[in-house]
């Protein structure tokens, strides 16, 4: 009834083998990375084992292989997931943890940081048009002053200067240390990146063809001097469990893994909401429950401050936003720009980003990994100042798109406002239903179910599958969280 493989190959596993299996919603609490696992996978000590898992436990546990991946596991020749096998210890067996869809992502980015990744390379440009998939990075002019410190006293102050007479960007190698230039990275070919060293084939979704997500840049102050662009060098220093976490909160997101097709759709919060398809489960639940009431008191969004920016040091108000009385609090560490209208080097007035940071690199005695924490900032094209000069735009925002909180465009309203609405009535439930081994097998943490003719969503599962007993009776433990229908 259980067989599993790795790399297609078959491993020995005791004859009365039970299977502990469970999974968590992604979707109920905003930035979680989870799904399916099983527990306890255990692997005898036999010469076909030894040669698929390469001898681990003839290894110490700071040299023993941790984690194998391409792993199937099937019940009754029915495939249930592909994923990654992490091995817990060898004690007269192999024991495993097994995580596949979001708990793949889970194993593969454990202790694993940006700049850490080849997140690839280009030839320099100063591409100042082009947004994704047509560019990967693009530049526009951002102001501050410290990025040098006093170790560059010639420089002007601004990050990207453009020269409108010369309509190209000022930059070191043609014009002096006056000025520098930093390419911004764009979110989705981070994102895509990310996923396709984690041998995935890349991200797809509604929300990866949104013109305006594809105009979001992330921020670095890395002194750029070269001839080829370096994306991992123009990334903060954060792990990637972090980033993707942070991602998923500040757009309303989350990653729906899919094992099979090696593609990870990203689905916002508010359509899986909106999603009225679910799974019957009528006349599958037992008598007994438990309920628990609706103790939502309000919302807190919160953007924790990056310290290496000093003009975010004390968090301004629109980092810090209380929906009621803020019981339940979505926090992330990243946070846009602030940003400036100042009159600018040619004498005309202009609005553009504005940072209080010191720089990073290899020149000027600049510290290498003073990289600051993970900031976002939309591109927005050519402007033109008072005076009619051209210059291109960085922004927070865009007609119908904040990166801020508040305001009818900003991340609460556009990405949150149907999950306020949902957290503040839904009840909490605990039930076991009893679910042949199809329907165990297709149980998803996507697709809400109906019980009692009701709706809910299934916030966590967990069920035994042992090698004898009834396929057809299989006790499944649910929590879940109502819905309106």
């Amino acid at each position: 009834m259980i067989s599993i493989t790795v790399d297609d190959q078959l491993i020995d596993i005791n004859e009365s083998a039970s299977f502990s299996i469970g999974g968590k919603s992604p979707f109920t609490v905003p930035g979680e990375l989870y799904g399916p696992k099983v527990y306890n996978v255990s692997a005898l000590d036999s010469r076909r084992n030894a040669q698929v898992f390469r001898f681990a436990n003839l290894l110490n546990n700071t040299d023993r292989v941790k984690a194998y991946g391409n792993v199937q596991i099937r019940f009754a020749d029915l495939l249930w997931k592909i994923g990654t096998m992490k091995l817990r210890d060898f004690s007269g067996a192999y024991n495993f943890s097994f995580h596949s869809d979001a708990g793949d992502i889970e194993a593969k980015i454990k202790n694993r940081t940006l700049v850490g990744l080849d997140l690839g390379s280009a030839v320099s440009d100063m591409n100042i048009t082009a947004i994704y998939p047509a560019a990967n990075h693009v530049y526009f002019t951002v102001k501050n002053t410290n990025f040098y410190g006093n170790k560059n006293p010639l420089h002007n102050g601004y990050i990207n200067l453009y020269d409108p007479v010369a309509n190209r960007l000022y930059n070191p190698t043609d014009d002096g240390d006056t000025y520098t230039i930093t390419p911004f990275p764009f979110l989705l070919y981070v994102l895509d990146t990310i996923f396709k060293d984690m041998g995935y084939f890349g991200i797809t979704g509604d929300w990866t063809e949104d013109a305006n997500i594809r105009r979001v840049v992330i921020y670095n102050n890395y002194d750029h001097r070269t001839g080829t662009i370096t994306y991992n060098r123009h990334v903060p220093p954060v792990s990637v469990g972090s980033f993707l976490i942070d991602v998923a909160i500040n757009f309303g997101i989350t990653f729906n893994v899919n094992p099979v097709t090696r593609l990870v759709e990203i689905v916002q919060i508010k359509d899986w909401l909106n999603d009225q398809a679910y799974t019957d489960l009528n006349n599958r639940a037992n008598r007994g429950y438990k309920v628990e009431p609706n103790a939502n008191d309000g919302f807190r969004f919160w953007m924790r401050e990056d310290s290496a920016d000093e003009l975010v040091r004390i968090n301004p108000s629109w980092m810090d936003v209380r929906v009621g009385n803020g019981s339940e609090t979505v926090e992330t560490g990243a946070s846009p720009l602030s940003m400036i209208t100042e009159t600018n080097p040619l004498g005309g007035e202009w609005t553009i980003p504005h940072m209080d940071q010191a720089g990073s690199g290899p020149e000027f005695e600049l510290e290498l990994e003073a990289r600051g924490g993970l900031r976002f900032i939309l591109f927005d094209g050519m402007k033109t100042d008072s005076l009619g000069n051209a210059y291109p735009q960085g922004h927070f925002m865009r007609p119908g798109f904040s990166l801020r909180w508040g305001g009818a465009d900003g991340i609460i309203n556009r990405c949150y406002a149907e999950w306020m609405d949902w957290k503040s009535y839904t009840e909490y439930m605990e039930r076991t239903v009893e679910l042949t081994l199809v329907e165990l097998l297709q149980l998803d943490t996507s697709r809400k179910v109906m019980i009692d003719n009701l709706k809910w969503v299934v916030d966590e599962y967990e069920a035994s599958i042992q090698t004898k007993g009834n396929a057809d009776r299989i006790k499944t433990n649910l929590k879940l969280y109502s819905i309106r229908l």
